[in-house]
């Protein structure tokens, strides 16, 4: 299971917060939409949370296995709502306007780029994915470190990352959207 060794922190500050001891049990992202909805099929309420990826919530609500949060959420000021990056807090944790579930982690996808390249192609950062690649395709190859050694143009981290899926979204929605 990837990215999970930050569990036992937070159970354990979940515990010293709350007095509430948490039986974690694990299983694998890909066996977890099966598993929920199983349970939610034999009516067995054999956990109290889960933690998934927010596309889930639509088969957990209709399965009834989601309990609104907001009155929980507004009675709680140590929750910090406010503090939570508006996405999470407004798009991925609600469906069809009540929150359905708490951020646990996430990443915003931030493009950065060395404005002293630009500059000296004269370009602007782009602002579609079409002048991305354009421009990404045009500087491929250049040496930005005067090395000697031509470089690529885009670095992208994607190995062992569980939002892939969110930057194969991101280039896919523009495109799917047009259509």
């Amino acid at each position: 299971m990837q990215n999970m060794d930050i569990l036992p922190g937070l159970v354990s500050q979940w515990t010293n917060i709350t007095g509430y001891s948490l039986i974690v049990d694990y299983a694998e992202i890909s066996d977890l939409p099966g598993l929920v909805l199983d349970t939610a099929s034999n009516g067995q309420r054999s956990y109290d949370g889960w933690i998934l990826d927010p596309v889930m919530t639509v088969d957990m609500v209709q399965a009834g296995m989601v309990e609104p949060l907001d009155t929980y959420i507004a009675a709680d000021a140590s929750l910090n709502w406010p503090d939570f990056i508006r996405y999470f807090r407004q798009v991925s944790s609600v469906y069809n306007g009540t929150v359905t579930g708490i951020p646990l982690a996430g990443k915003v996808s931030t493009l950065y780029y060395r404005k002293d390249v630009f500059a000296m192609a004269n370009l602007s950062p782009p602002s579609t994915w079409d002048e991305f690649l354009t421009i990404a395709r045009a500087m491929n190859g250049s040496d930005f470190n005067a090395d000697g050694v031509p470089d690529y143009s885009i670095c992208w981290q994607v190995i062992n990352c569980l939002e892939d899926t969110v930057v194969f979204s991101q280039l896919l929605t523009p495109m799917i959207q047009a259509l």
